[in-house]
């Protein structure tokens, strides 16, 4: 079972939700920690609906858990 916090489930959501919402993408040398901090404050700039952010959270959770399955 994936944790809901895992960094990476925010920046692949990041990547996602810049394209869709014409936000600036995340520099290279971003740490993961830092990703949540810098979703949440995008997802207030931008007005992301709750619905669009709930369905970016659940599509990248699963992304990378069927990423993780595989690798093992």
């Amino acid at each position: 079972m994936l944790d809901p916090l895992d960094p990476r489930i925010a920046a692949m959501m990041l990547r996602i939700l810049s394209e869709k919402y014409n936000m600036p993408s995340l520099p290279n040398n971003t740490k993961l920690e830092e990703c949540w901090k810098i979703l949440d404050i995008q997802r207030k700039k931008y007005k992301i609906p709750t619905e669009n952010f709930d369905f970016a959270f659940l599509f990248c959770e699963a992304q990378i858990e069927r990423l993780d399955k595989a690798r093992n």
